[in-house]
């Protein structure tokens, strides 16, 4: 079964002769994507100064769910082009952790099912490059493509055989570079809400956004 895409509108916007493709977002996404730039990617705190009306103690959960939305990453990366020349450094580092963090998550969380399908016979079926996500193709390593044909002595091909190999990323180093990077991302865009471990004593916690989870 190919993959739900979804279908991106776009507002062409024309700044010093020069023309940017902003995605269409609904105006409490679009309130919550200008925020993003100023609280330096921090998720929570964008959450908390946008028309969303979320608890406190939620903020960061649902920041980070609207994160792992493309089209509001595709918005944000326009808007980072838009402003590239005026951003201060330690928002451009911020960009960049997060990015990395991105790239991370989809290894780790994107499994074969979702690349290629396969049948009781054996018969498998390779999604094509436009039925894949981000986060799908961002997953795959290599793809090796071999094709073997049965010519007869007329030269005419009688038969076709298409080999196909698919390497994804290491999943485990991704999740060890992960665990690895998760108190830095906590304190740089994460909340501030902490529980009690069995000895009483307060641990921080980390949601690590999911790819493809959306909230409208």
């Amino acid at each position: 079964m190919a993959s739900k895409k979804t279908i991106i509108k776009y507002n062409p916007v024309t700044v010093d002769g020069n023309v940017y493709n902003y995605p269409v977002l609904s105006p409490k996404l679009e309130s919550f994507a200008m925020q993003l730039i100023p609280c330096k990617l921090n998720l929570a705190e964008a959450i908390r100064r946008s028309e969303y009306a979320t608890k406190d103690s939620l903020a960061y959960k649902h920041g980070s769910q609207l994160w792992a939305r493309q089209d509001l990453r595709e918005w944000l990366s326009v808007h980072l082009e838009r402003l590239k020349d005026q951003l201060p450094k330690d928002a451009q580092d911020a960009i960049n952790e997060i990015r990395i963090v991105k790239e991370l998550v989809a290894i780790a969380y994107t499994h074969i099912g979702q690349i290629v399908d396969w049948d009781e016979s054996g018969q498998v079926t390779v999604k094509t490059k436009d039925e894949l996500t981000d986060a799908e193709l961002a997953s795959i390593k290599k793809v090796k493509c071999e094709i073997f044909e049965t010519v007869n002595d007329e030269g005419s091909v009688t038969s076709r055989r298409t080999k196909i190999e698919l390497e994804q990323h290491a999943k485990l180093t991704a999740i060890d570079m992960l665990a690895k990077l998760k108190w830095d991302w906590y304190k740089r865009v994460g909340g501030s809400k902490s529980y009690d471990d069995d000895q009483g004593k307060k641990r921080g916690y980390i949601v690590v956004p999911q790819p493809e989870k959306r909230i409208n």
